[in-house]
């Protein structure tokens, strides 16, 4: 996450800095647009590697649960109860 984080505030800096200096031609309020960019950008990179994060962490989540769920089922007896296979419709009884 921090690499992220400094990713972005790096690339915020470059392009405010770039484009404040170009449009006005002052170095004091180009390097104070360009901390600014760095800031909003840095914590920009930072809201999205945390939404990725979640969605990875909901996928496995989800797969984990399709894993348990095909997983025999035993019952008190020690017999397998019955499941069916999600994937192609078919049962299995033991």
């Amino acid at each position: 996450m921090k690499r992220f984080f400094l990713i972005g505030g790096f690339i915020g800096l470059t392009l405010t800095f770039g484009s404040s200096l170009a449009a006005s031609g002052n170095l004091n309020l180009a390097l104070r647009d360009g901390m600014f960019g760095c800031l909003v950008v840095a914590f920009g990179f930072r809201f999205i590697y945390r939404q990725l994060e979640q969605g990875a962490l909901h996928v496995l989540q989800a797969e984990m649960e399709v894993q348990q769920d095909m997983a025999p089922q035993v019952n008190g007896n020690g017999k397998h109860t019955h499941q069916t296979n999600h994937l192609n419709g078919s049962s299995n009884e033991e």
